[in-house]
């Protein structure tokens, strides 16, 4: 559970979240479930803000199978009377060193009420496609080098109206690169 404060240092908007970590078969198919939902008490939504996520990660010898599914209504950086879906589906090889991976993302937008600005969603679907190469030069330890290749279908989520603050261009092509260090407090390095 979170919540933001006001500049008075009030509490506004608590946000509860619920998380379920499970295995239908050991070490082969994991599950998760997420839902979180917001006590609306500033009238950000016209509804009540809430998120559900759901995801299968399946593991057949060095290759690994990650499917998910998020539904999202009315929650804070989200257009208000619209409804965001996503589904990822990523096949990765497991290799030591090397984990390449192929990612497909569908996105979806739909609307259920009046938009203020109809401006504001040009593209309700979206298809994605990422080829990644991921390498770790030391095994068994958090440090990634990466690069991602990514293709959509739509490249413009654009806000037409600058007064929101969130003007937006996405490109239709990108290349990633990056450097990952992870470090557990429990485990240490």
């Amino acid at each position: 559970m979170n919540a933001t404060e006001d500049s008075l240092g009030n509490q506004l908007n608590l946000q509860y979240n619920v998380y379920w970590y499970g295995f239908i078969k050991k070490d082969q198919i994991k599950t998760y479930v997420s839902y979180t939902f917001i006590n609306d008490r500033s009238a950000l939504s016209s509804n009540t803000p809430y998120a559900i996520n759901m995801g299968i990660q399946w593991k057949y010898g060095q290759w690994v199978i990650d499917t998910d599914f998020a539904y999202t209504r009315n929650m804070p950086n989200f257009q208000d009377n619209a409804i965001y879906k996503s589904v990822p589906v990523k096949v990765m090889y497991n290799g030591q060193k090397f984990k390449p991976y192929i990612k497909y993302i569908y996105d979806q937008i739909d609307r259920i009420g009046d938009i203020n600005d109809e401006g504001l969603m040009e593209n309700t679907n979206t298809h994605t496609v990422q080829l990644a190469l991921q390498y770790y030069p030391i095994p068994n330890k958090n440090l990634r080098f990466h690069i991602v290749g990514s293709y959509s279908s739509d490249g413009n989520f654009i806000n037409l109206n600058p007064s929101h603050g969130d003007e937006n261009y996405y490109n239709k092509m990108m290349l990633m690169a990056g450097v990952r260090v992870g470090f557990d407090i429990l485990k240490g390095w």
